[in-house]
């Protein structure tokens, strides 16, 4: 308590000019990883979601390497279903509807209701995306026109 600092106290500040750099890509190992973390897909199904996205160009890989970088179409998505406040872009839907499929493998749910839920879920959605197009709309314009 009571010390003060000089600049006698500092051997020598480097003052470096330099930008912001973006957030290193997600691996496909990561991505994996994620997928795993929150239930989505198994073993025999998360490469082929990983394919469907490259295939959607929702993502790239970066040169040629494991890293992925979100397109502008990824990006104008995940902006449009934050505004519409359907979380879209989250895990959360897949992921329960993965585990009910699970759940009813293993005979602890029923079809039957687990399509009443899926279906009254997805048409929910659905009301949403189709009442907020117009928010998919400006996403799009913001991140293809600038």
């Amino acid at each position: 308590q009571g010390d003060v600092l000089s600049p006698k106290h500092f051997k020598r500040f480097d003052m470096n000019q330099s930008a912001t750099q973006p957030p290193r890509g997600l691996t496909e190992a990561d991505l994996i990883a994620l997928m795993d973390k929150h239930g989505i897909g198994t073993d025999a199904t998360m490469a082929e979601h990983i394919k469907t996205v490259l295939v959607r160009e929702y993502a790239i890989r970066e040169d040629n390497t494991s890293i992925f970088r979100p397109t502008k179409l990824g990006l104008a998505l995940v902006d449009a279903y934050d505004r519409m406040g359907e979380q879209l872009n989250r895990p959360d839907l897949r992921a329960k509807m993965e585990a009910d499929l699970s759940l009813i493998a293993s005979g602890a749910k029923q079809k039957d209701a687990f399509m009443k839920e899926t279906l009254i879920t997805l048409r929910r959605v659905f009301d949403v995306v189709y009442d907020d197009a117009a928010k998919l709309d400006q996403a799009m314009r913001e991140h293809f026109l600038g």
